[in-house]
């Protein structure tokens, strides 16, 4: 990329003949694709940490009525759970990152592509 942009300092003609739009085309579709899976991924997974959480909760609580766990096993197996959700949620958060990453690259190619009056 680098390349390209050096080139398109020195020579704006031979920057767009070599066929600059075309991959300027490919990463603007690619934020519309980033943009349309950060908005799904954090609500899905918000939904599945909260199912498994209630699941959880659910069986613990039958299992310790019955006796067949004790209190600090159910206690450490939610914590557990809880610990194994904290990276997912950080994924989903960092998909929000990227996300905005493709919208700025998106502003730079448009005023790259910008063509002058002449």
């Amino acid at each position: 990329m680098m390349g390209y942009f050096e080139r398109g300092l020195a020579d704006r003609d031979s920057f767009h003949e070599i066929g600059f739009e075309k991959i300027n085309q490919i990463v603007i579709d690619y934020y519309a694709k980033s943009r349309n899976i950060a908005k799904v991924m954090e609500p899905i997974t918000t939904f599945l940490i909260n199912i498994s959480n209630i699941t959880v909760y659910i069986a613990g609580i039958y299992l310790l009525a019955g006796n067949e766990i004790q209190l600090g096993t159910l206690l450490a197996v939610i914590l557990y759970g809880q610990l194994l959700a904290n990276p997912i949620k950080k994924l989903s958060t960092s998909m929000a990152s990227i996300e905005t990453s493709f919208s700025s690259i998106k502003r730079i190619f448009a005023i790259i592509d910008y063509q002058k009056d002449e």
